[in-house]
């Protein structure tokens, strides 16, 4: 995941929010379910703000929230508020269940602040007295996508560039077949191009790169030994937003690439592979055009599996 900016404000660390929490309106709070904590209405508007120091535009806001009894199915949503319900801007509703689901929402102010924003989550957004709801790790950050949540304390942050270390030597990877397997969601493309590779060192010239172009937003591969593209084909993502299972097989005169399930294109002519793959990188070109997105998976295999097992494990 490629470093990125964040604001977060908030209390204490009883707070039911760690990174944002400060007025309670209408509500009554209490320590449940281990580390979140318990909302209870006594009204049918509940709602909880806090005033944010920040002329920004554009946040997105994030909470994990959970339905009780008789909460499960009624809605909630976001608002954020310019200078003191100057100007107004409200997500779409999401749906409580009787499961954790992380709600998320980008919204954009129509002017600049003049000093600060209103980070508000009305849970539900109409109540009954008694009504209870879980909610754990709120968030609002100077972003247009949401990141991983990171406990504060109530403190304004920034994210620091998250590492892979150990991500391999030439002992882990194998130059003559394998597999590079992700299972991952493009929603939050960046730069031009990102992607994920393994490579010699950094080295562009040998490499296996899975990526996709914020251009055009077709999934490509490069298959690359001794500075020449043997293999590049592409791939037309149905919905980008989405968590894609994709794979790429390389042994001489067997070249696949699986996504969902389908092998969706092959060469069986190229016989010469990259030379000295020894990293695994999340960055585009070289160190350049880091990789952002939402990886749930991210696997090598050091041989090269069958079309039964790629198709198997891309489902």
């Amino acid at each position: 995941m490629a470093p990125s900016s964040r604001i977060c404000s908030g209390i204490s660390e009883s707070s039911p929010f760690s990174a944002i929490i400060n007025q309670l309106l209408f509500l009554k709070i209490t320590p449940a379910n281990n580390n979140a904590f318990k909302l209870t209405a006594n009204g049918i508007d509940p709602f909880i703000q806090q005033d944010v120091t920040n002329t920004n535009t554009t946040f997105t806001l994030s909470v994990y929230a959970k339905g009780v009894g008789n909460t499960i199915g009624k809605e909630c949503n976001f608002f954020l508020i310019g200078d003191n319900y100057v100007q107004v801007q409200q997500s779409s509703n999401f749906i409580l269940t009787d499961q954790w689901k992380r709600f998320e929402a980008t919204l954009t102010l129509v002017s600049t602040p003049s000093s600060f924003v209103k980070f508000r989550f009305d849970v539900p957004s109409v109540a009954e007295i008694g009504d209870e709801t879980l909610i754990f790790g709120a968030q609002l950050e100077a972003l247009s996508y949401p990141t991983s949540y990171i406990p504060t304390s109530g403190s304004t942050v920034t994210r620091a560039a998250e590492t892979c270390n150990n991500s391999g030597n030439s002992e882990v990877f194998n130059d003559s077949e394998g597999v590079l397997f992700l299972d991952i969601n493009y929603k939050n493309i960046q730069s031009t191009w990102q992607g994920i590779a393994i490579t010699n060192n950094n080295n562009t010239s040998n490499r296996i790169f899975i990526g996709i172009n914020s251009n055009t937003k077709i999934l490509e591969i490069y298959f690359v030994s001794g500075g020449s593209t043997l293999w590049q084909p592409d791939f037309e993502l149905s919905k980008i937003n989405q968590f894609q299972k994709i794979a790429v097989k390389y042994k001489a005169n067997d070249l696949a690439l699986f996504v969902n399930g389908f092998e969706v294109a092959t060469d069986n002519s190229v016989t010469t592979m990259p030379i000295g793959l020894s990293l695994l990188g999340f960055f585009g070109f070289g160190t350049s055009e880091p990789q952002y997105g939402c990886t749930k998976e991210l696997g090598y295999y050091d041989t090269a599996l069958t079309d039964t097992q790629l198709a198997a494990l891309t489902s």
